[in-house]
């Protein structure tokens, strides 16, 4: 199992930054790809995690009015494809 030293789980946007404001050295997880193979290879920078993964703000994709495509940074790489 993963040696976390803490792990929190963001209800909000807003939660996800107090959280990184109170715990500088946390690393973000959404996915988790690159913090599991870190987490694996017990990368000490890796053992405190604020999970951003359930944010509705950093999910899905946009088309704005200026034309330009908003891609949320914790939208699954299905839904872009």
């Amino acid at each position: 199992m993963f040696d976390f030293a803490s792990y929190h789980r963001a209800a909000t946007l807003a939660d996800a930054i107090n959280l990184l404001a109170d715990n500088p050295q946390a690393k973000l997880l959404a996915g988790g790809t690159d913090v599991l193979i870190q987490l694996h290879h017990h990368n000490d920078r890796y053992r405190h995690i604020v999970d951003i993964h359930n944010l509705a703000e950093l999910r899905g994709i946009t088309l704005a009015e200026d034309g330009s495509l908003r891609i949320g940074s914790a939208t699954n790489i299905y839904p872009a494809h």
